[in-house]
């Protein structure tokens, strides 16, 4: 969690999904998409790769990710 809370949140003027290479498995955690991302991860059959954390509303949405994520 200590390295958790050195991530710092960013502003984006485009499509977030133009940084991804989706040749390669990534998991993609964020609060909230916009359509255009949504439809991308769509056409790449990869909307299952998107994690829904929202730290702003709930400050622990992250631990609860990362329990998630060490069930499977």
């Amino acid at each position: 969690m200590n390295l958790a809370r050195q991530i710092k949140p960013v502003t984006w003027h485009g499509l977030k999904t133009d940084a991804i290479d989706f040749t390669q498995p990534f998991l993609w955690v964020d609060d909230s998409l916009q359509e255009a991302e949504l439809a991308v991860l769509r056409t790449h059959d990869c909307i299952h790769r998107w994690i829904h954390a929202d730290t702003f509303a709930e400050p622990n949405d992250l631990e609860r990710v990362i329990k998630t994520l060490r069930r499977k």
